[in-house]
């Protein structure tokens, strides 16, 4: 079409009519004026339509307001009648009573996940994604005065009193629902990490985000390692829309190197029995919606490896929890269940992204438990102290040591991802890195440790004595007491952080970067290859001035061993756990203060001329070093030069 139609917002009477201003337009003058063709004016008349409903809901939003808008539609037409109306068509829309242009996209629907052919219709819809283009603007919000957090605006909705549970199991947290405007967590961090704040606020605020409306303050105070959370969103099941669909995981399946039984495992629980079904090899797509298909549940081990928005959500909630962030990822069928009865070595969060799934939630037999359970029969179960239907956009927070079970009702699929923290994170784990240090340290110093035992204590110390009581019994275990007193003042408790540190730098997630960070760091900023011009080009060089810090709050540490001073990090691992050896720089001692400045300067930027450092020279050769290594970020992307 070479013209520009002015058209009212709505189609008449006829579809085969378009009403517009002082002209009516018939399908027949539109084939015979603009030469379209059939297929062509058919798709023209659906975008138009999809307009319509979409000026028609604005139209019942503003009449409050205004009785006469009047709304005027400039439809771009294509200079050339051959070519088909594209998708993205841009509509602008002039509202004479607002102040704003809006522009909406008219998009096609994405293809659905390819399922095998013997997927029975009832089965087929359950896996149908979320396919729908992200619509912000249809999202009903009241305003609020509470805090901003990086996924939602200052706008909630009212309580919904429908949202509160009347009987109150024994350690459910119950709160009234807020439904946060949703926003993407893609731009959401986007926004934060481009604003150069420091890591571990963005953690806070992103955890702030996923337990709204709760504090951080009021999770770690009164919710954490001590009762199940359960956060229902009944106003906003869009609420974790952008995490992960299903659609998103068949197209991992089709473009990742999945493998069975080291990233899927297929599994059955009938009968009070758990079996695995997963072959060897690749998860090839065809096969994995077969199994799925005949009532297997599918779990994704390492998400975050193969999905960039579990990647980004991950690495920065360990800037917050200060420990290792994994993800699992669940799909079940409709009336199956997947796993038995059992407790986690985790904290868990529970994000249900799709469908629905039935929880039960029993108290744990042992709190805090370093290792994770056996699979529990449904005889030994007592009565659940929650028992709860998971809908898209909820939570359920799990302490570690918390049984639980999940099955799928009848009539509708599930997929949930959960997040989990705190693994091998204790006081314990802290105490076992450093008492064997511990007592060598002190055997080493106090002469008391050196002492030889009574001649005669196996006659009065031992088990089969554990219950006399004689003066020879209490002198000896006064003496131990005595010695076990002294024991703290030898432990290297500072060594036994660093330990921790190391096995944190060790097992976590690569920082994940915005585009704007990313070009003032190695990984985008620099020399390149050009192959036009046969040579390399964009040479960037550091000067006195240069402004940089540190690429996060908890990305390096430095640790003295073996008689040499080591920098550990994590800038370089990979997104599959543990996968390569730990990493770090051997550095002189020379460098140690200015690391420690850079360290105590985070989140401020600093000169690299303000390194506390004599020689200048050393100043470029440290800074050198951390840029190859992705340690530091410029506040500016460095300049190029070109030879």
């Amino acid at each position: 079409m070479t013209e520009m139609v002015s058209a009212f917002a709505a189609a008449k009477s006829s579809p085969n009519m378009l009403k517009v201003k002082k002209k009516k337009i018939t399908k027949q003058d539109l084939l015979k004026d603009n030469k379209m063709s059939s297929s062509d004016y058919n798709k023209f008349e659906n975008d138009f339509l999809n307009l319509s409903s979409i000026l028609n809901k604005n139209k019942k939003d503003k009449r409050r307001n205004s009785s006469s808008n009047e709304k005027t539609i400039e439809i771009l037409k294509k200079n050339s009648p051959s070519k088909k109306v594209k998708k993205g068509l841009t509509v602008k829309i002039n509202v004479k009573s607002s102040k704003l242009i809006k522009t909406e996209r008219l998009r096609g629907r994405p293809p659905t996940p390819k399922v095998p052919n013997k997927v029975s219709k009832s089965n087929a819809s359950s896996l149908k994604p979320d396919v729908e283009p992200l619509n912000l603007s249809g999202l009903k919000t009241n305003k609020s005065n509470s805090k901003k957090r990086p996924f939602e605006d200052d706008r909630q909705t009212k309580t919904s009193p429908s949202s509160k549970k009347k009987n109150n199991a024994p350690g459910q947290v119950e709160h009234t629902e807020q439904s946060p405007k949703f926003i993407p967590i893609r731009k959401a961090l986007k926004m934060k990490l481009d604003k150069n704040e420091d890591s571990r606020s963005v953690g806070d605020e992103t955890l702030a985000w996923m337990i709204q409306p709760h504090s951080v303050d009021h999770f770690f105070k009164n919710v954490f390692e001590e009762k199940p959370l359960y956060i229902p969103r009944k106003q906003n099941r869009n609420y974790y829309k952008d995490v992960l669909s299903t659609k998103q995981f068949d197209e991992m399946l089709q473009n990742q190197r999945i493998i069975f039984g080291k990233n899927l495992d297929v599994t059955t629980f009938v009968n009070d029995k758990r079996e695995n079904h997963a072959p060897e090899g690749r998860a090839y797509p065809s096969v994995v919606w077969d199994f799925y298909n005949n009532g297997c549940s599918l779990r994704l081990l390492n998400p975050q490896t193969f999905n960039e928005k579990i990647w980004k959500l991950c690495a920065t909630l360990q800037e917050c929890l200060g420990s290792m962030v994994g993800a699992n990822m669940y799909l079940t069928p409709p009336g199956t269940q997947g796993f038995a009865p059992h407790y986690d070595d985790v904290d868990v969060f529970i994000l249900q992204l799709e469908g629905k799934k039935h929880w039960r939630v029993y108290e744990p037999p042992t709190k805090l438990p370093r290792f994770s359970s056996p699979n529990f029969s449904q005889s030994e179960m007592k009565e659940p102290i929650m028992d709860i239907v998971l809908e898209a956009g909820d939570l359920l927070y799990m302490p570690r040591g918390t049984i639980h079970q999940g099955n799928c009702l009848e009539d509708v699929h599930s997929l949930h991802i959960t997040i989990s923290c705190h693994q091998r994170n204790s006081f314990g784990d802290l105490f076992s890195k450093i008492l064997n240090d511990t007592i060598e340290t002190a055997m080493e110093e106090d002469v008391e440790f050196r002492k030889g035992l009574p001649r005669d204590y196996f006659k009065y110390a031992g088990a089969i004595h554990s219950d006399k009581d004689t003066p020879e019994r209490n002198k000896f275990m006064q003496t131990m007491k005595k010695l076990f007193s002294k024991l703290h003042e030898y432990a290297p408790i500072d060594d036994g952080v660093d330990k921790m540190a190391k096995e944190f730098l060790h097992s976590t997630l690569p920082p994940f970067l915005s585009t704007n960070e990313s070009r003032r760091t190695v990984e985008c900023g620099g020399e390149k290859w050009n192959s036009g011009a046969g040579h390399v080009v964009n040479r960037v060089e550091f000067d006195p001035g240069t402004e940089i810090r540190l690429l996060r709050a908890n990305c390096l540490r430095m640790v003295r061993e073996e008689d040499s001073l080591r920098l550990y990090y994590n800038t370089e691992n990979s997104r599959e756990y543990q996968e390569i050896d730990s990493q770090f720089l051997e550095i002189e001692d020379d460098f140690a203060g200015a690391i420690d400045h850079l360290i105590e300067s985070y989140p401020n930027y600093i000169k690299v001329e303000d390194l506390p450092l004599e020689d200048e020279a050393l100043k470029f050769t440290l800074v050198q070093n951390m840029w190859e290594k992705k340690l530091i970020l410029t506040k500016a992307p460095l300049e190029s030069h070109y030879d």
